[in-house]
């Protein structure tokens, strides 16, 4: 008996933390939203942001190797 009173104590409970959960959770989304914050330190120009938004971009990189056909240098490359 004491058994089954505690059970029913403790499933009373339990609903009451989720409709409490419930509610509290539900009226968090009708306060107003806070100010971002301002900006700290330099910070990018409109230019550099839509450099960023791109989808494609390239990066060419020219060494030694690419003028002697080959994919890796080996150090035995004629300097002039």
């Amino acid at each position: 008996m004491i058994r089954t009173r505690m059970l029913a104590c403790m499933c009373l409970l339990c609903s009451a933390l989720v409709v409490v959960s419930h509610v509290a959770a539900s009226q968090g989304g009708a306060q107003a939203r806070a100010a971002p914050p301002a900006p700290h330190g330099p910070t990018p120009s409109d230019a550099q942001l839509r450099w960023h938004e791109m989808e494609m971009y390239a990066f060419v990189h020219f060494t030694i190797n690419t003028f002697t056909d080959r994919e890796w240098g080996y150090g035995d490359e004629f300097p002039a």
